[in-house]
């Protein structure tokens, strides 16, 4: 699965959870934190390919 993908699925894990009202802020704050490390990755990535050029 690329980065892409892992960010997509990660916010589209994120959007469920705020729409389930029946979710706690432990589950709300567990998707947050999915989104953040794929965006650290992804950030990662840029700077790494960044220094190549």
């Amino acid at each position: 699965m690329t980065l892409a993908q892992e960010l997509a699925a990660a916010t589209e894990h994120l959007k469920a959870v705020q729409e389930n009202e029946a979710a706690t802020e432990e589950q709300y704050n567990a998707a947050v934190g999915q989104v953040e490390k794929v965006l650290s990755r992804l950030y990662e990535e840029l700077i790494m390919n960044e220094g190549m050029n």
